[in-house]
Formats: structure tokens, C-alpha cells, sequence
């Protein structure tokens, strides 16, 4: 659902490249917060959190140290990403982004329709 969301966006489905939102040049990347987790169903609440392996965003941002904001698809990606990656992220790296949590695209949050989703994700063309 995430990538229909940021095909809507962008118009196509996005990875590591600079596409033009808006007025401003973006590195547009998708990927998720956690590497590894095990979990019954499909659930974030399910999530086993002693499995729960994190990518290495260290590394992509030092790789891509243009990139000052990241947008965080949903509660559980926001709750991990403070916990797991940021107190790991040098101070350096850390003190240059701004973090902001979008509803999730996940057709378990309805407490949001599609459409008012998209407007709050809208600010990553901002």
C-alpha cells in the first residue's frame, strides 16, 4: 500500500533516485524500518519485538548526506525508528533530520479514508 501511496505521489513507484516533487529536487527512497521481525500475521501489533532486526540507516545516510527529512509510513515504523535507529545515528547525522510520522498505509488503519491519507502525505512534495 505504501507504494501505491507514492505512486500517486510521483507517478511511479519510487526507489533510489532524484526525481523532481514539487519545486525541489528529492532523493525519494522506500524502505522500511525493520530488516527482520517475526510476527503471526500480518499485524504490526503482532510483531515479536525480541526478533526485530533494523536496517542500517547509518549507512544510507552517510552514503546520502543531502537527505535531512525522512517520513515514517505508520505508528509501529515512527515507534522503531526512535527507539532502534536514531539513538545508533551519529550526532552528527541525527542533529540534521527531521522525522515525521505519516498515517499508515496499511489497510488496517481505516480510521482514515485513502484519500485523507494522501493529503497528509502530500507533504513529502512540500
Amino acid at each position: 500500500m505504501a507504494g501505491f501511496m507514492l505512486r500517486s505521489l510521483v507517478g511511479r513507484q519510487p526507489g533510489v533516485s532524484a526525481l523532481p516533487l514539487g519545486s525541489k529536487r528529492s532523493l525519494t527512497e522506500r524502505s522500511d524500518v525493520l530488516k527482520y521481525c517475526e510476527r503471526e500475521g500480518s499485524l504490526d501489533s503482532a510483531i515479536d519485538s525480541a526478533s526485530i532486526e533494523v536496517n542500517d540507516f547509518a549507512a544510507f545516510l552517510v552514503r546520502y548526506q543531502n537527505i535531512r527529512h525522512i517520513f515514517l509510513n505508520g505508528g509501529k515504523a515512527a515507534q522503531e525508528f526512535k527507539r532502534r535507529v536514531m539513538p545508533e545515528l551519529p550526532p552528527d547525522i541525527s542533529a540534521r533530520l527531521t522525522i515525521t510520522q505519516l498515517p499508515s498505509t496499511s489497510p488496517a488503519h481505516a480510521g482514515m479514508t485513502f484519500t485523507d491519507k494522501l493529503k497528509m502525505w502530500r507533504q513529502i512534495k512540500a
